[in-house]
């Protein structure tokens, strides 16, 4: 099977699984749509959001992203969100305190869903929350993990392969993705019914990985580095793959078979973003990146599948990072201190248009694409699913 066979492929399943969580009618979503029920206006409606960079509001200070004092400027995939349905802040919470009306997030930039590390990890973050709160019909819930344990379980098998063979960091992936399912289900048990999980994106897209020795694509119909076929294997459904080991796979698998379609609507959504996420990190046919490697338009022809834009503008330097260096709880991006962010030597040195780039550093996002990927949510997913 081709590549572009693949990613069609990967689309249909979306659409299918989004079908699967909003069908036989879903009278209650499609009668009610979610903005009748999560509303600043509305007394003690909530947006609360878990799990790593794309929810984090700057738990440490500051995002995972480069930080922009504009307003609006930094907002991540769930402050984005939560601006659609008119909650104007997003509040970082740490601890187990009563939230009353309002957007919170406890989401850490670098959290993994149970194991510990540098950031309190995403079924802990849950379980601060529901020690004093009771998640309900007016509140929309919002998920983005699983990134995180892939990079992990990656570096840890690229660093020793015998101390981390390859079969236990795809365990280890898939366990976390069935972790992720039990955290939602800890939620919709205690009354939650609209909780949105967003799909990690293909890991092997990064700048991290595309960094590698040759692990850029080097043909139109391209062949991949061992490198990045491993990542993209622990990220998503690829070609020849019938275990279902990926994150991707293993999530979509889990909350299908917990939440079966009824004809009462569903309180769980997933959100695969991974072919969009393609389209975004791709450039024109014939176009090169910074090794000077031939990097097209990943999904085709570009004129059959156009490349994404944000504002009318496209997206530029899928692959080059805007911050000189990577971002940590101790090193952060932001337009207040030009130096963490790289100069553009191709225009007189002035500073990186991050305005239109897609990566911060080698894992994390530019504020365009975190408005990008939840603008694609709100238009495509919640679409589908009658949840605006």
């Amino acid at each position: 099977m081709t590549h572009i066979s693949i990613q069609r492929l990967m689309g249909a399943c979306a659409l299918a699984l989004a079908s699967l969580l909003s069908a036989c009618g879903g009278a209650s979503s499609t009668v009610n749509p979610l903005a009748t029920k999560v509303s600043p206006g509305i007394a003690n409606a909530r947006v609360i959001a878990f799990g790593d960079a794309l929810s984090d509001v700057g738990a440490s200070g500051l995002r995972y992203t480069v930080n922009d004092a504009s307003v609006g400027g930094s907002m991540t995939v769930a402050e984005r969100l939560a601006f659609i349905y008119g909650f104007t802040s997003m509040t970082a919470v740490t601890d187990t305190h009563v939230l009353t009306g309002g957007a919170y997030s406890y989401a850490q930039g670098e959290a993994r869903v149970t194991a510990t590390g540098t950031a309190t990890p995403l079924v802990t973050q849950v379980a601060n929350f529901l020690t004093n709160n009771t998640p309900g019909d007016n509140d929309l819930i919002i998920i983005t993990a699983g990134t995180r344990d892939i990079i992990y379980n990656a570096q840890q098998y690229f660093l020793n392969p015998v101390t981390m063979p390859a079969a236990q960091a795809k365990a280890n992936v898939a366990q976390a993705a069935v972790d992720l399912a039990n955290v939602v289900q800890s939620l919709t048990a205690r009354g939650a019914k609209h909780v949105l999980v967003v799909a990690p994106f293909n890991v092997a897209r990064t700048p991290w990985v595309l960094a590698m020795p040759g692990a850029s694509p080097t043909t139109y119909y391209p062949t991949f580095s061992d490198q990045y076929n491993f990542v993209q294997q622990l990220s998503i459904l690829t070609s020849g793959d019938t275990s279902c080991g990926s994150f991707g796979c293993q999530l979509s698998a889990a909350l299908v078979t917990r939440y079966p379609a009824t004809s009462y609507g569903q309180p769980v959504l997933l959100a695969d973003i991974a072919q969009y996420f393609n389209l975004m990190t791709g450039t024109g046919a014939g176009g090169r990146d910074i090794y000077s490697r031939l990097f097209p338009n990943p999904t085709g022809n570009a004129s059959t599948f156009p490349i994404a834009t944000s504002s009318g503008a496209a997206l530029t330097n899928p692959d080059v990072p805007v911050c000189v260096n990577d971002i940590t709880l101790a090193t952060l991006c932001s337009t207040a201190s030009a130096a963490t962010i790289k100069t553009n030597p191709n225009n007189s040195n002035l500073p990186w248009d991050y305005a239109t780039a897609v990566f911060a550093d080698k894992y994390n996002l530019t504020p365009a694409a975190n408005r990008m990927l939840a603008d694609y949510i709100y238009n495509t997913t919640f679409f589908r699913a009658a949840w605006r």
